[in-house]
């Protein structure tokens, strides 16, 4: 991004980072997706915040993040000049707690914390460009809401901050790896995906000639599974908030 930026007048940067946003407020729309922020190049949502969507939280998301990396890769860097071509996102998304609630008395805006909006950065950060990157947890929840969204093993990473993590490549077509057991605290309430099949590589890459953007979406999608946490919103009476996921 700060490449990019380099070679865009602010104008320029501004209009690109508005056509881009503009498609994924429509995308929250259509999904009922929560838009928390945008700061910079990372846009930042949830599900299952607003509204009870306990049932298909991280397919949600899923959907979202692919549907976000297509709009993105139709969206023109400089209107002008078509051969720079166009945005690329590295993105990633986690499930789990979260706090929710409304900071200062100046310019107030709606914020999430928690150890699961790192964990979710970090899934954004140790991804690559074009492709959807997810902890086992959200894999593993995934699974069970959405089976035909196929999931390919990364394996074992070292994760800043968290150690080594197991993560999953998202919606990249072909048959989907072998997940385990579920993460403690997340019921098994569907039969696994079965083994990935002969020839079928379990590490898929994308060779999309685009250029690349860091646009980091953040979004989190709350975990039916986990322990409610009291949040706030503006004014109102504050229902109990839970999840997380993000994406660049």
């Amino acid at each position: 991004f700060t490449d990019i930026v380099s070679t865009l007048s602010p104008k320029k940067t501004s209009d690109m980072l508005d056509r881009l946003y503009s498609a994924f407020d429509g995308l929250c729309r259509e999904l009922h997706i929560f838009k928390v922020e945008t700061v910079g190049d990372a846009y930042m949502a949830v599900t299952n915040l607003v509204e009870d969507q306990a049932a298909d939280h991280t397919e949600r998301i899923a959907k979202f993040a692919t549907a976000a990396s297509a709009a993105a890769e139709a969206t023109l860097i400089d209107m002008e000049d078509p051969k720079s071509g166009t945005v690329r996102l590295r993105i990633g998304f986690h499930s789990g707690p979260v706090v929710a609630n409304v900071i200062g008395s100046m310019n107030q805006r709606f914020c999430l914390f928690g150890d699961t909006v790192n964990t979710a950065s970090r899934m954004e950060t140790t991804s690559a460009p074009g492709r959807i990157h997810c902890s086992r947890r959200a894999a593993t929840l995934l699974a069970q809401q959405s089976p035909a969204i196929s999931l390919f093993a990364r394996g074992s990473i070292v994760v800043k901050g968290k150690g080594e993590m197991e993560t999953f490549w998202v919606n990249e077509g072909g048959s989907s790896a072998f997940l385990l057991s579920p993460p403690p605290g997340v019921p098994d309430d569907s039969a696994h995906p079965p083994p990935v099949p002969e020839g079928v590589s379990p590490h898929p890459r994308s060779k999309k000639p685009q250029t690349s953007l860091k646009g980091r979406l953040l979004g989190h999608a709350r975990d039916a599974a986990a322990p409610k946490v009291d949040g706030a919103t503006f004014g109102t009476p504050a229902p109990p908030w839970r999840g997380g996921w993000q994406v660049s």
